[in-house]
């Protein structure tokens, strides 16, 4: 079975370039969640609340922040590897800070999605303004690994907005669970989940893995938006109601001599509000200012360094 160890630590660097330890916080392995970190707390005002009212979690442990950040350091990830004898090595890597101010402004810079300021939208962008309490959470959740995410997504070449989809999903808990048996950050049920190989069993379940999990969920879009001819919206879409219902509104729209993209189908009630959702928070993120809103310092740099081991 797969184990993924996290851990973090900040070294500081001197005018000689000899870099001395300041702070050591090693993080063990949690098989099952995917996620380990050197505190977890229970937050009973976590849950992903939405503006249709349907719960998303069972208020299930958070994780906080625990990293110490220094400005002008060079950031080392240690570890421990062991091998298959039981032997233990620290082992370390080093990564030099990338240039942009903060994590804000990289995301921003990646937006690409096709933004329509209806009514929809601003109905969604009213309801996360209104709940400045509630966005604060989700960003000191989202804080340890939101950069991995930023990472696997720019790695990909797709929109950055798609980092932001587990504030729809989850508000970025990675216990979430939903009526439907949805789990984890992605919120994928069982059965997609096994198709795009996150195993699950009595130990361990791949949907709550936060590597795995985004694995999964971005390969998952990533074919969804090439069945839908490059339309992320129609791709957004499916992922939240199935592709198989979108595929029939489309068909049905275009027999019908309807227009085919995502504002024009009949979708379900929650497929309805699911992209303008993500739009929405997409344009606090853009002009949180606007709203009344400040986000959370995130800085451009990795919190937490996925380990394979064994």
């Amino acid at each position: 079975m797969k184990k993924i160890f996290w851990a973090i630590n900040s070294l500081s660097k001197n005018k000689s370039f000899n870099r001395q330890l300041s702070l050591i916080l090693l993080a063990g392995f949690l098989v099952g969640c995917g996620l380990a970190t050197g505190r977890i707390s229970e937050n009973g005002n976590g849950d992903a609340e939405s503006s249709d009212g349907t719960a998303k979690t069972n208020n299930g442990p958070l994780v906080e922040s625990f990293i110490h950040t220094q400005p002008d350091t060079d950031f080392s990830y240690l570890y421990n590897v062991t091998n298959e004898k039981g032997q233990t090595t620290l082992k370390a890597r080093w990564v030099k800070k990338p240039g942009e101010k903060d994590l804000w402004d990289r995301i921003r810079a990646g937006f690409r999605l096709p933004l329509r300021d209806n009514a929809r939208v601003q109905a969604e962008v009213r309801w996360y303004a209104s709940r400045a309490d509630y966005l604060d959470r989700i960003y000191e959740r989202a804080d340890p690994v939101l950069y991995y995410i930023v990472e696997e997504v720019e790695r990909r070449g797709m929109p950055l907005e798609i980092a932001l989809l587990p504030i729809v999903e989850s508000a970025y808990q990675p216990f979430a669970y939903s009526r439907s048996r949805a789990s984890g950050l992605w919120q994928f049920i069982p059965e997609t989940g096994k198709n795009y190989g996150l195993h699950q069993s009595w130990w361990y379940d791949g949907r709550r893995d936060i590597i795995e999990s985004t694995r999964g969920s971005l390969d998952y879009l990533t074919k969804l938006q090439k069945q839908f001819n490059g339309d992320w919206l129609l791709a957004l879409a499916a992922y939240n109601s199935g592709e198989s219902r979108v595929e029939r509104e489309v068909n049905y729209n275009r027999r019908h001599g309807r227009p085919t993209d995502f504002w024009s189908l009949r979708l379900p009630k929650e497929t309805r509000a699911y992209v303008p959702k993500l739009l929405a928070i997409r344009k606090v993120v853009e002009n949180s200012k606007a709203y009344g809103l400040t986000l959370r310092d995130i800085q451009n740099q990795p919190k937490v360094v996925p380990v394979k081991t064994g």
